[in-house]
């Protein structure tokens, strides 16, 4: 039985939300870090700070990657828990 079998009753619905919320995060760990190292990288040559700013932007932005994997991955495990309570309340 895969993941998407109809017979599984509501849990392909969670298994679906899931894998959206996973398939997030890998984008999220490519552009965070490279939109604050070319934000960095413009500000280095506005202020002529190379590459200072562009190693700051690029730390900022896997962080703050890092903090939205995190977000998602707590939100995960809401749908699961909440999908969870649902379907020990029916008989």
């Amino acid at each position: 039985m895969g993941i998407l079998d109809p017979r599984r009753g509501k849990k392909p619905d969670r298994d679906l939300k899931q894998i959206g919320l996973f398939t997030a995060a890998p984008f999220m760990l490519l552009v965070g870090p490279l939109l604050g190292w070319l934000g960095g990288q413009w500000l280095d040559k506005q202020w002529s700070t190379e590459p200072y700013l562009a190693a700051l932007g690029g730390a900022l932005g896997l962080v703050s990657a890092a903090m939205q994997i995190y977000k998602l991955i707590k939100q995960s495990q809401a749908i699961g828990k909440e999908d969870d309570d649902e379907g020990s309340s029916q008989p």
